[in-house]
């Protein structure tokens, strides 16, 4: 039986969807940190991701932009983000393009080669625009990133990462090191006498695990681990969780 809690989080969710059909479909997913499902709409089907960690909606949003980011590459095939809700009494929630995932096969060659060019997109992409710039036929939609970093925050299982801007990777990979290293002795060794089994780690260093859809490629990267995603072009590039 649903909680009184529970209800009221699927009505804030119909609300904000602008849905009055959410019913689950019986597809689930779950890792260390968030759990999902999917859901019929009036618009068809979502899948939403829930967690009820305190920063879960800030974890969420930063996936969120960090999806629209590598969506917006074009390279790899990723769940279109839809929307973030701050459920007022329960857990936040992550809605997305709903895709049944399957464990990667035949398609890790072709992942490989993606996440190869994905690493080259901006490098690529300034190529073409200084290109343009030297041409008669200016194009304007021709951009690429001159720093190292990211427009948001986004989260390493819980640990937020620090993506401030810099001019320089020497200089944003040495605090990005710093501040791995300062979250391990504050937070690892403090605790470390809690953690006695495999699964209990996995909350502090979560696992990137890549899938697929069962009947088309490309290959599609997803993970229930965490919340934190690939950041593109000249920025950091990092494991993609969503």
């Amino acid at each position: 039986m649903r909680t009184a809690v529970e209800e009221s989080v699927d009505e804030q969710i119909k609300q904000e969807l602008g849905t009055s059909i959410l019913r689950q479909t019986g597809y689930t997913r779950k890792g260390a940190i968030c759990e999902g499902r999917g859901f019929e709409t009036d618009r068809g089907r979502v899948f939403i991701k829930f967690t009820k960690s305190p920063q879960a909606f800030d974890m969420f949003q930063g996936e969120f932009e960090s999806l629209l980011t590598l969506k917006d590459t074009g390279v790899v095939k990723v769940p279109s983000p839809i929307k973030v809700i701050a459920a007022s009494g329960g857990p936040a929630a992550l809605v997305m393009e709903f895709t049944e995932f399957k464990h990667l096969s035949k398609w890790t060659e072709t992942l490989g080669e993606q996440m190869a060019r994905l690493h080259l997109h901006n490098s690529e992409s300034r190529t073409r625009a200084e290109k343009a710039e030297r041409s008669i036929h200016k194009d304007p939609t021709l951009s690429f990133i001159e720093k190292f970093g990211f427009p948001t925050s986004n989260y390493f299982g819980f640990f937020p990462q620090d993506n401030e801007w810099s001019d320089s990777w020497l200089a944003f990979f040495a605090r990005k090191i710093e501040q791995h290293i300062k979250l391990v002795t504050e937070k690892l060794f403090s605790t470390l006498h809690v953690f006695t089994d495999t699964r209990s780690m996995t909350l502090l260093w979560p696992r990137c695990s890549t899938s697929m859809t069962p009947s088309s490629p490309p290959p599609t990267i997803v993970s229930f681990q965490s919340s934190q995603a690939l950041k593109t072009g000249r920025s950091c590039m990092s494991c993609s969780t969503t």
